[in-house]
């Protein structure tokens, strides 16, 4: 796993740590390299902010720790390169109770990638280990691959911000990966949103982390807002939100949520997964192949909180194991909070097919006596449920997610984009991708434009796309400006095959409404 060094003191016959003496441009490196190519070699200390400029790399080499005092920062403006490895990681760690933040600015190098997810070049941390930070990482629209490093026992305190995200605060537009990495015990205090990651107007893929013990007051590991991009094979467990998402909350996402894993996560309401029902734009997610398992809420009823899945606003739900779910240890798998007055939607926004998931059991008393919805509360939305799965899934397939950001467009020049999602959790494959778009007056059309997937050959009606295994990838294929005109529904319909046969389909749709 990770070895955690903590031990600011070198002991007998190790070499001391070094002090950078400024953080301007050209202070020389700890290593006396060029102020274009610095490297860090051995055990360093930093009193005092530390800024990588434009132009310049830093190198921290394997086994390096890296201590840094109260309120201290290393500020990335330029590349860093901070590859460890299991045997070696690099650590970031407090000269004393805590320290700041390795903060990417807007002007650092990102990370490129061949093909879907094999690291080419760019900003990259790689088993690396952050501990004791106030935040341990902020990417202000900066894009690093972050991968198999662990984020332990860092904090907000209360009079930081509310923004949360002990371990990664995600803004600005930021497109990063983070990938097989561990998050345990990190917290942010008071009013914060995200226990461990919080992110901000940006586009972050998610990707097998696993996330224990953090905490927060809304969403106790993940918190989002505005972002679009996939969250996948991740395992959440005993996450604890004083307020609403033991394990995650969703705030204006439309994130594709995928093959996760939530369990024995708690909160006041939604002891699972809560998707905000009152943000604007709606929070419309998609919930394909995830266990949603034992979680819990202590909301004394179901017309407050669930103890699996809360929401009011969702694409698709399907493929998953939702059971054991409780509030006040009875069972309240899942609710649906549409507000049909308050909203004023279309019957096909508030009515959603919800069936093809596992619920434990197949009888229909049952299954029913777990979910709130209309038929507890005649002012809410209704689902249906049925058919129900006999079993749980054998093993998640691939799938595929097309999304515009909004249900409703009514403001002219309000941008509109369109977001594409595949996830391969398995083996190798090629497949075959059409896309359509229309509307309700009849236009049915095949999008032909560039998708931007690597190496995407042209057929007819489409694309053949080789997956590379465990691989997701995500695109914004169309961003258009909206102009008010004959009130009409417009979909996107896109379409995975393999050798003929249908492997997934996703279909959405938005209102475009003259104000």
């Amino acid at each position: 796993m990770f070895l955690l060094l903590l031990a600011c003191t070198p002991e007998p016959g190790d070499t001391a740590p070094t002090t950078p003496s400024a953080t301007t441009t050209n202070t020389p490196t700890p290593t006396g390299a060029a102020t274009s190519n610095l490297q860090w070699t051995e055990a360093i200390a930093l009193d005092e902010t530390f800024t990588v400029a434009q132009g310049e790399t830093l190198t921290i080499d394997p086994g390096v720790t890296v201590s840094l005092g109260a309120e201290v920062d290393l500020i990335i403006e330029g590349q860093l390169i901070a590859r460890g490895t299991a045997d070696q990681p690099i650590t970031f760690q407090p000269s004393g109770d805590s320290w700041g933040s390795v903060i990417f600015e807007a002007t650092a190098t990102g990370a490129t990638f061949i093909a879907l997810d094999d690291y080419d070049a760019g900003s990259i941390i790689e088993h690396a280990v952050f501990s004791g930070g106030t935040r341990a990482l902020q990417l202000r629209g900066a894009s690093p691959y972050i991968t198999q490093s662990l984020f332990s026992s860092n904090t907000i305190p209360a009079d930081v911000d509310q923004n949360g995200g002990a371990a990664i605060l995600v803004s600005d537009g930021a497109t990063p990966r983070v990938r097989d990495c561990t998050f345990e015990d990190n917290t942010a205090e008071l009013f914060a949103f995200g226990g461990a990651i919080h992110v901000m107007d940006s586009d972050p893929i998610l990707q097998d982390n696993t996330w224990t013990g953090n905490w927060s007051t809304y969403g106790g590991a993940i918190s989002t807002a505005m972002m679009a991009s996939p969250i996948v094979g991740n395992h959440l467990e005993g996450n604890v939100s004083a307020s609403e998402g033991g394990a995650v909350s969703l705030l204006s996402t439309i994130s594709a949520f995928m093959n996760n894993t939530v369990v024995a996560n708690t909160a006041h309401a939604d002891g699972g997964v809560h998707v905000c029902v009152t943000c604007y734009p709606h929070a419309t997610p998609f919930f394909l192949d995830n266990t949603i398992e034992g979680n819990a809420g202590d909301v004394s009823h179901q017309a407050d909180g669930t103890g699996g899945l809360g929401a009011a606003f969702l694409r698709r739900v399907t493929g998953n194991v939702i059971t054991g779910n409780t509030i006040h240890g009875y069972d309240a798998d899942f609710g649906w909070f549409h507000d049909i007055e308050a909203e004023g939607y279309p019957e096909w926004v508030y009515t959603r097919d919800i069936s093809g998931n596992y619920w434990g059991t197949e009888d229909a008393e049952t299954i029913a006596e777990r979910i709130y919805d209309g038929t507890d509360n005649p002012a809410l939305g209704t689902v249906t449920w049925d058919p129900v799965l006999s079993a749980p899934p054998e093993g998640p397939q691939p799938r595929l997610t097309i999304a515009p950001r909004k249900l409703r467009y009514v403001d002219s020049g309000d941008e509109m984009p369109v977001f594409l999602t595949i996830y391969n959790p398995g083996e190798e494959r090629t497949v075959h991708l059409e896309i359509r778009r229309g509307d309700d007056a009849g236009a049915d059309d095949p999008w032909t434009e560039d998708i931007a997937f690597p190496d995407a050959a042209a057929e007819a009606d489409g694309w053949a796309l080789v997956l590379p295994e465990n691989s997701v990838y995500f695109n914004e294929i169309l961003n258009e400006t909206y102009t008010p005109g004959a009130d009409r529904l417009t979909f996107w319909q896109a379409t995975l095959t393999e050798d003929g046969a249908v492997i997934d389909q996703s279909i959405t749709w938005s209102e475009l409404t003259t104000p």
